[in-house]
Parts: structure tokens; C-alpha cells; sequence
């Protein structure tokens, strides 16, 4: 099934990304996860891919194994810098027989430890142009990626949307964004997207925290801000990871209802390969026996944890 047909059919669609796990221990414990993750009510899984390509194999067995074995949707991250499109016609032939319907395209980050003139030669200079070769050449279904704060590399947002705009009119069906931690960012982003004339669905990536030091990475890498009064909060836990997986769970709890309220077509959980922090949102939003496609009930806003009504969205 196409990924963008779930959107079209259902009012809510949930879903979770994953990533290639380093060990064969750590597959068998992801797969595990998954199984959990399932029971949440999950329309499709979709697993990253590693720029320098050294996942790639493990990134189509695992959405594989989420489509055939666990019998979700999956997508499977495919980036192209780096590669000549030989190379991205390889793996894409690969996904497809594999039995693999959904690609989310991406240009994927440049290597950190050289210069640009010593990057791999790359036939792909923007995702748009992997996104072209899919749409001409492969009956997947395609999936783009949106900045709400804007690219770290692309710091004009308008001229980041403009970018969003070609991948769309190459054949993106559908948009799943950076994570943010103040909705406001989503909002604003939804309404100039919309205004610029893109109008597949945009679903707000949500990250619920682990630790303080995971936080500071992603604001390092992403460019992502975080909300002053939740930085104070994380600095005053400390290094206690109970404290800041448990603040983690009631941010995200609050961020989705919000979300939710406003009528958004899906969530998508960057879960870092975990599933205890998102049952407990599930649970905190009456989502946990959510059915896929099935219309949801919110609870009454102060029903929702403690603790969490004073972190500004």
C-alpha cells in the first residue's frame, strides 16, 4: 500500500521511524520493539539509511521485515549524495524486489570529517532530483522531508520552502518534518508551505527526549531550537535519566495534544529504536488502543500528566 493513501483514507495516521542498529543483538532487540510499536496502533514504520550507504542492506531487510513478517506498511529511507544514479537505480531495484512500496528520498548529510571538494562525486545535487528519478523510473511511493525551522545549510526559510515546492512537484505525495520542540514552528511552517501552494500532507515530527546530551546533539546537527523554559528545566534534572525521559514523555504528551487539537493528518515518533516513551504518550493521550485508521477521542486537557501544563508549546 502506498503511504499516501493512508492519509487520504484515514483522519489519523501514527507512525515511527527506526534505525539500522549496529550489532546483530541489537537487530533482534529492535525487531522486538517493533512488535510493541504495532500495538499502538501503527500505520507504517519507516527506517532510516546511513549517507555512506553502509546500511543499506540492513535498512531494506528491516522494512522488509515490517512489511511481510509484522504486516505493516514500511519506507525506507533512500538519500543520494554521494552516488551516481547507477548506483541509486541499484537500490531502488533492490527495494522493489524486496517488495518495498515506499521511498522516503532525501539528499542525505555530506561527510563531516572532509572537505566538500573531497566528497564522493554524486550525479545528485538536491533531493528533488532523487525524487524525479523514482517518479520516472519506479511505481514507489514517495515521501519528502520538511524543515519547519529551516535546513542548517539553508538558513533563508523561504528559500528552503522553495526547495520543499520542487520536491513536491517532482512527485513527493507527502512531507514528514525535522523535529521541533515549540509547535509554533509547525504551525508557521503549514501555513507559508500552504501559501506557496503545497498541499500534500505536512505530519510534524516529534522527538520525545532521552537525555539532556541527545537534545544538545540534535541543536548542534539540526539547528533546532529548543524553548528557554524547557532548557532550564533539562539543566536543572541534570544527568538524572529518569527524570528527563519522564520530563521527555510529558513535553511530547503535551506537544501531540496540541497537535492534535488543531486537526494535524498524522504524528511520526522519532523513537531512536525505544518504545517505552511512546506507550507512556499513548497512554497519557487515550491513544493506546488506537485502531490504524480509527477516529480518536482526546481526553480533557487536565487530565493530561502532571507537571507538564507549565513548558510552553
Amino acid at each position: 500500500m502506498k503511504i499516501r493513501e493512508l492519509y487520504q483514507w484515514f483522519p489519523l495516521t501514527l507512525s515511527f521511524e527506526v534505525f539500522p542498529p549496529k550489532t546483530e543483538g541489537q537487530v533482534v532487540k529492535l525487531y522486538d520493539t517493533l512488535k510493541e510499536l504495532k500495538t499502538l496502533g501503527s500505520a507504517f514504520i519507516s527506517v532510516t539509511f546511513r549517507p555512506d550507504r553502509t546500511s543499506r542492506d540492513l535498512t531494506f531487510q528491516i522494512a522488509a521485515w515490517v512489511k511481510h513478517e509484522l504486516g505493516i506498511e514500511a519506507m525506507a529511507h533512500l538519500t543520494c549524495i554521494g552516488a551516481s544514479q547507477e548506483v541509486i537505480r541499484r537500490d531502488l531495484d533492490v527495494a522493489r524486489t524486496l517488495g518495498l512500496e515506499n521511498i522516503l528520498a532525501l539528499r542525505g548529510d555530506p561527510p563531516q570529517d572532509r572537505l566538500p571538494a573531497d566528497w564522493p562525486r554524486s550525479d545528485f545535487c538536491y533531493a528533488s532530483e532523487l525524487v524525479a528519478l523514482i517518479k520516472a523510473h519506479y511505481d514507489f511511493g514517495i515521501g519528502v522531508a520538511g524543515y519547519p525551522e529551516g535546513h542548517i545549510e539553508c538558513p533563508d526559510q523561504d528559500k528552503g520552502l522553495e526547495h520543499l515546492k520542487y520536491k513536491v512537484e517532482a512527485g513527493g505525495e507527502f512531507v514528514i518534518t525535522q523535529l521541533f520542540f515549540d509547535n509554533r514552528h509547525f504551525y508557521d511552517f503549514v501555513e507559508r508551505a500552504r501559501r506557496m501552494g503545497i498541499y500534500v500532507p505536512i505530519i510534524p515530527g516529534i522527538l520525545p527526549i532521552l537525555n539532556t546530551a541527545q537534545v544538545r546533539r540534535f541543536v548542534s546537527l539540526c539547528g533546532v531550537t529548543v524553548p528557554q523554559d524547557l532548557l532550564q528545566t533539562l539543566d536543572r534534572l541534570g544527568e538524572s535519566e529518569a527524570d528527563v525521559q519522564k520530563l521527555g514523555v510529558e513535553y511530547a504528551t503535551r506537544q501531540c495534544y496540541d497537535l492534535l487539537e488543531q486537526g494535524v493528518q498524522g504524528l511520526h515518533f522519532y523513537c531512536l529504536n525505544r518504545s517505552v516513551s511512546v506507550q507512556a504518550i499513548f497512554q497519557n493521550l487515550g491513544l493506546t488502543s488506537q485502531a490504524v485508521g480509527q477516529e480518536i477521542t482526546l481526553p480533557r486537557e487536565r487530565e493530561l500528566v502532571a507537571g507538564s501544563a507549565s513548558l510552553a508549546l
